[in-house]
């Protein structure tokens, strides 16, 4: 017979940053949806700075620091080069202004307002 146990709980703090996490990645998973639906290509400096991101994220030098790293293993290569590309779009999606205006489709939540985009910004 099994005893009941007490239920698991997370730490507040741990509950908040997944929380957050989760939210950081819907954004993006919606910012990259609503620039391919804009049609919107990267350019070379926004694939540039995905990369930036990406090495500094898994703790490389740099983008061919980290291909090299992960050369003998093409399935998250191609991992890799896909999370690129759409972090890229994501930028290009930002800097173009096709996100988070009302008519380009819902936001994220009931309420919200469409920030606006900074000029200039990378």
């Amino acid at each position: 017979m099994c005893s009941k146990s007490a239920p698991l709980r997370c730490p507040d703090r741990l509950t908040f940053k997944l929380g957050a996490l989760a939210l950081r990645f819907a954004a993006f998973r919606m910012a990259v949806a609503r620039a391919r639906r804009a049609h919107l290509r990267p350019t070379p400096a926004d694939l540039r700075r995905a990369e930036r991101e990406l090495a500094q994220a898994h703790g490389a030098g740099n983008w061919t620091d980290l291909m090299d790293r992960y050369a003998a293993w093409s399935d998250i290569g191609a991992c890799l080069i896909r999370h690129r590309t759409a972090r890229a779009l994501s930028f290009a999606g930002i800097r173009a202004g096709a996100l988070g205006t009302p008519d380009r489709g819902p936001l994220p939540y009931p309420g919200a307002t469409a920030r606006p985009v900074r000029a200039g910004a990378e």
